[in-house]
């Protein structure tokens, strides 16, 4: 197939990823803003028939097409990550969100555009970023810790001894008051920060407020925990960003999954 006969035709069984090996083929290629257009949107599944399959298995195979859903604390009509399924897939139910991140595991809430929900294959893509948490002596990670040094061993420890456990359960310090949106009490501080170094993962949620649980005790054994090569990450991520895209610039590809940014994608590209 030559890239004229697959840019006219709009058959979803020829994908957007075949417009992009081609691409790689070739130096510059001009398309009008109509087509480009059209493979953003074909791309997104906005409009699109695309993932035939329904209910659960449809909603996973929409995160896993995107590459990540953005989770948003700010309701108004409803939370942005339920719009964003929503309007892919119309018979999209909270159950559905909530069966695969709590029961079948097969996805993950981790960093990924800010918080995201992304599909358990791609756990180990997330890997370096954990590793950068843990090891990188600046950052928010590391300017959070010297706050709350004091609780992380506690509130790990109690977590493996009582099991899935929110920030409610950790009451605050006796006369501690709170000073604006992002000032944690410092086991909330602990749970951050634990959770970005990996060592738990969000079992599930009650409403918004997440349950925390042991990495071991929510992460499948059959999900890959390879540790990606440079050169693995940066193809991961350059791929990701375009599935979803159709068609970005360098800027937008670095910014999609955000920590991107940080792992290789700049020298992939």
């Amino acid at each position: 197939m030559n890239l004229r006969t697959l840019l006219s035709t709009t058959t979803p069984k020829k994908t957007v990823f075949e417009v992009q090996l081609l691409l790689g083929k070739m130096k510059i290629l001009k398309i009008t803003k109509k087509r480009a257009r059209r493979i953003a949107i074909y791309s997104s599944l906005i409009n699109s028939d695309r993932i035939r399959s329904r209910g659960k298995k449809g909603i996973l195979q929409t995160i896993d097409h995107l590459g990540y859903v953005q989770i948003d604390t700010i309701s108004v009509v409803e939370r942005a990550h339920h719009h964003t399924l929503r309007n892919r897939k119309q018979d999209y139910t909270h159950d559905h969100l909530d069966s695969l991140l709590s029961q079948d595991r097969q996805v993950f809430e981790y960093w990924g555009h800010a918080a995201s929900i992304l599909p358990v294959k791609d756990y180990r893509f997330y890997l370096p970023y954990m590793d950068r948490c843990r090891n990188l002596p600046t950052g928010w990670v590391q300017k959070k810790k010297k706050k709350c040094s004091h609780v992380i061993e506690g509130v790990y420890n109690r977590i493996k001894e009582e099991g899935p456990l929110s920030s409610r359960d950790f009451k605050p310090e006796p006369g501690r008051k709170r000073n604006g949106w992002w000032d944690w009490k410092p086991a909330k501080t602990a749970l951050e920060i634990l959770f970005s170094e990996g060592s738990v993962m969000v079992s599930g949620r009650n409403g918004f407020q997440k349950i925390y649980d042991l990495k071991e005790r929510v992460l499948p054994d059959h999900v890959n925990r390879d540790y990606p090569t440079d050169i693995e990450t940066g193809r991961f991520f350059v791929r990701r960003a375009l599935q979803g895209y159709g068609l970005a610039t360098a800027k937008e590809i670095c910014e999609h999954i955000y920590i991107g940014v940080m792992l290789r994608v700049g020298l992939t590209l």
